[in-house]
């Protein structure tokens, strides 16, 4: 006896709206996103400076790929969130740069405010002391007794401080003469030092009649070893100076 056949399956065909189609995430984007998040370390290692660039535009070409090809094409949150990183850390990489080198100058000021106090005050030892590279000051009191010894490096250091022509000036002036900042004319980095060249304008009354006249400083901020910091030193001195701002006037 024959075995009763099953009905045909009758198979409906699938609404539109039911088929899932196939959407790839933008390998771009993810790129994008990754240099976004390493362009962090520009605000560390100047190696990295390349960083936020390339960031920026690879998340612009993904962003731009991912609106021609979409729906297929996905990944604009990617994109988006990898370009705003970039151009954050690209924005912060000079301000952190014109943020550092106001500082620097600010401290050179204090610290060129401080040497020239001493000069008010009648202590040129103190002044010579600001002089001497940091890493090879004594304590005060033992200067003092060294500056006495003939012979010895700070006797010889003394002297020649002592006879040059603007600690000469700045000495004999004490209370009397007026300091006052004219302009930066230079600022760098080497080997890890920062210099600031700066330019002061020292005025006197003589006879009743106000002179002026120029001072060019160097003052360097010292790296020290990791446990000391940084400290500064008038690197090098220059009375009679006529100042670059001048010198261009034709003055």
């Amino acid at each position: 006896m024959d075995q009763p056949k099953p009905p045909p399956v009758r198979m409906s065909a699938l609404e539109s709206d039911d088929v899932i189609e196939y959407q790839a995430v933008s390998g771009l984007a993810v790129v994008a996103l990754l240099l976004g998040l390493l362009a962090a370390g520009a605000l560390i290692w100047p190696l990295f400076w390349i960083v936020p660039p390339l960031g920026i535009v690879l998340g612009g070409v993904a962003l731009g790929r991912i609106v021609r090809q979409s729906p297929e094409l996905t990944g604009r949150k990617l994109a988006t969130a990898g370009l705003m990183l970039s151009i954050f850390f690209a924005a912060m990489v000079p301000a952190e740069w014109f943020a550092y080198r106001w500082a620097i100058r600010s401290e050179a000021h204090r610290f060129a405010a401080i040497w020239f106090e001493t000069f008010r005050n009648g202590e040129p030892i103190k002044a010579f002391q600001l002089t001497v590279a940091p890493r090879h000051r004594l304590p005060l009191e033992e200067v003092g007794r060294r500056v006495t010894t003939i012979g010895s490096d700070e006797y010889e250091g003394f002297k020649e401080f002592g006879e040059s022509s603007d600690v000469r000036s700045l000495l004999a002036l004490g209370e009397k003469a007026l300091v006052r900042h004219y302009a930066t004319e230079s600022q760098v980095l080497n080997k890890g030092d920062d210099l600031v060249e700066e330019a002061y304008a020292v005025t006197y009354e003589d006879g009743g009649e106000k002179k002026t006249f120029f001072l060019r400083l160097v003052l360097g901020r010292k790296q020290l070893d990791g446990q000391r910091g940084v400290d500064w030193q008038v690197v090098s001195r220059r009375a009679g100076y006529r100042p670059v701002a001048l010198q261009n006037d034709g003055e």
